[in-house]
């Protein structure tokens, strides 16, 4: 009694009765369900299953083998599901982050060099750690370039280089919107640390950035006014595979924009 033919005998076939709990806890949650049958280890039957948050689909997930709680938590994680309704979210949450700062008259030449700051800064554990405690605009404005400052040092890049991205990322102390209220900048940093850190973390083979880019531009009045011309992730991966990269493969990309190329490589 593992499964039923239409999968609606709830009270007496393992699958049938823990997709029925699935249906209901995936209007809450992300739910992985495991179906067991058998009275011995000769007998064992087990069907694994994951359905997405307010998705009524339930996808057959990792074979017919019991595994250990961490496996299907790692699996989960990278799987295509987790990854296209993540990444859907992350959509939603750039449009309305550009319409945030569209508000706030921050420029689109601007609102990138913006969000990539705050990311490189969130990789500070210090500054991730104490960057809600600061009480005035001014403090954490200063704090923010000087840790965004610190990580460019840390990652080897060329003193030059630094002092100009210091004049670049100087409109943060400058910018009404920042120099108004705290708060204002301390919501921005921690969405971004929710919606978008967490996804980098998560989904390491996405061009995030060029993702934003492309959101961005939608409200410019062209791409060419703020320089940027993005290869779409489908030629860059195609071109990875034509190149036959691997991972002893020396990927160098001289025109490298948001890293398109480049996080194909990687994957």
């Amino acid at each position: 009694k593992h499964e039923s033919k239409n999968r609606d005998n709830y009270k007496d076939y393992a699958v049938d009765g823990v997709l029925l709990y699935s249906s209901f806890l995936a209007k809450e949650f992300d739910v992985i369900s495991v179906a067991v049958s058998g009275q011995t280890k000769s007998e064992l039957k087990v069907s694994n299953f994951l359905q997405i948050h307010n998705n009524p689909n339930v996808e057959d997930f990792l074979g017919k083998k019991l595994l250990s709680l961490m496996n299907y938590i790692d699996e989960y994680k990278k799987s295509d599901l987790k990854l296209n309704q993540d990444f859907n979210n992350l959509m939603i949450y750039s449009k309305e982050l550009n319409l945030k700062l569209h508000e706030l008259k921050i420029k689109e030449s601007l609102r990138s060099l913006l969000i990539s700051g705050i990311l490189l800064a969130l990789q500070n554990d210090a500054f991730k750690a104490s960057y809600e405690k600061h009480s005035k605009p001014d403090n954490l404005n200063k704090s923010l370039i000087t840790t965004i400052l610190a990580e460019l040092k840390e990652g080897n890049v060329q003193e030059k280089k630094i002092q100009g991205l210091e004049r670049e990322y100087s409109f943060i102390k400058e910018h009404e919107a920042f120099t108004s209220d705290v708060n204002i900048l301390k919501n921005i940093i921690r969405e971004i640390d929710k919606n978008l850190n967490q996804f980098i973390k998560t989904h390491k083979s996405i061009d995030v950035l060029g993702q934003f880019y492309i959101e961005f531009l939608s409200y410019a009045n062209s791409d060419t006014g703020l320089g940027i011309v993005l290869t779409p992730p489908h030629i860059t991966e195609l071109f990875s595979d034509i190149a036959g990269v691997n991972k002893d493969s020396i990927v160098y990309d001289n025109c490298c924009g948001t890293g398109g190329f480049l996080i194909s490589a990687m994957k």
